[in-house]
């Protein structure tokens, strides 16, 4: 009986011994399950990320396009003003050029009938050749000042 009862106290240990490894098994799997959520969470949570930046990064690149496109046509429109610019600058000069010899000639003279034939030349108005001409004959006066103050 002794012996029945060493052998019962010897499955009672081992008992105990597999319900604590159990216990402590059930323990582990809680916290392996815990932890397995916590990471599909994060998984879940930077792929919506991912698709968020993927979206905002087709947006800039929509953007970068309608900005090049934007600054190109800025850029021809700049060489279209440009252009213009150069040919209104050598058409004043000639103009200018055009003023002087006539005011060496003899005086200012008629500077109306170049100015205006200038003027039409670049397609202005009525208003906008009148203005023309009385540029003209300021810069006409002014040579012809310039000039009598230098003979005296």
């Amino acid at each position: 009986m002794l012996k029945h009862k060493v052998d019962l106290e010897e499955m009672d240990t081992v008992l105990n011994t597999g319900c604590e490894a159990g216990k402590q098994e059930q323990r582990m799997n809680a916290i392996a399950t815990d932890e397995n959520q916590r990471l599909w969470n994060e998984l879940d949570r930077v792929n919506f990320l991912t698709q968020q930046l993927k979206g905002e990064r087709e947006e800039l690149h929509t953007h970068i396009k309608v900005l090049e496109s934007s600054l190109h046509h800025s850029q021809l429109e700049l060489n279209d003003w440009q252009a213009q610019f150069d040919q209104l600058k050598e058409q004043h000069q000639s103009l200018d050029y055009h003023c002087e010899v006539r005011s060496v000639a003899g005086g200012p003279g008629d500077t109306t009938s170049c100015t205006v034939a200038w003027a039409d030349s670049l397609g202005f108005s009525q208003v906008g050749w009148v203005l023309i001409g009385i540029y003209a004959l300021r810069l006409c006066e002014g040579h012809t000042e310039a000039q009598g103050s230098s003979r005296h």
